[in-house]
């Protein structure tokens, strides 16, 4: 009810029912074409193929204007109690020259925040940066906000998080944050960054390299 066909060092299995096994060997690839009104009857059919294929990563357009600030104030809001101008810094930098700097060891009761209307891709709706805190809190309470980081959506708090120095939260390196806006896949919206501190102890910190991934 079958037939055994050798193609090299690899070995083709057909029967009338089904195709068992089909392997690609030296570039040749062979395909299995069998009729079942035709009893013991196999056609085998020799298909050439360019072996191996070679695959390309793809690089999606970041939706985000100026997402490492390398264009200084271009394409986003900027708020500050100090007037706005003082968060573009060459202090600190993920990658390049410059990142946005919100938090500011020299003031306490700080408000601060970087905005811009953004499109939520679909398939990459993580929104996705690296900081860099310099704090002296050492104490962070679950749901306490001391110095703390918003992530807002069209003025709505989609997360937060704390600025900690502790064994979970190092700090002075570069690490990256993550928050899922898959509610928003395909809408433009109000995108908010803002930063707050309290009057004890100010905090520093850096943002750069936004993004959107999967």
């Amino acid at each position: 009810m079958g037939a055994l066909m050798s193609t090299g060092t690899r070995k083709v299995f057909i029967t009338t029912k089904k195709l068992v096994y089909a392997a690609a060997g030296s570039g040749l690839l062979l395909v299995a074409i069998f009729s079942t009104l035709i009893t013991r009857a196999e056609t085998l059919v020799t298909l050439r193929v360019y072996l191996p294929a070679i695959l390309r990563a793809v690089d999606f357009p970041n939706p985000i204007s100026n997402p490492g600030f390398e264009e200084g104030y271009s394409g986003w809001n900027f708020f500050s109690t100090q007037g706005g101008l003082d968060i573009i810094s060459s202090a600190q930098a993920h990658s390049g020259l410059y990142s946005a700097r919100l938090g500011n060891w020299d003031e306490n009761y700080r408000r601060a925040y970087i905005s811009q209307y953004v499109d939520v891709p679909v398939g990459r709706p993580w929104l996705t940066f690296w900081h860099y805190v310099d704090t002296p809190e050492d104490y962070c309470p679950m749901f306490t906000r001391y110095d703390f980081i918003s992530i807002q959506v069209n003025l709505y708090e989609e997360d937060y998080y704390s600025l900690c120095d502790d064994v979970d939260h190092p700090n002075r390196v570069w690490l990256k944050q993550a928050f899922d806006l898959s509610a928003y896949q395909g809408m433009r919206v109000y995108l908010r960054i803002y930063f707050e501190s309290d009057g004890n102890w100010a905090s520093d910190i850096y943002v750069d390299d936004f993004n959107f991934e999967q």
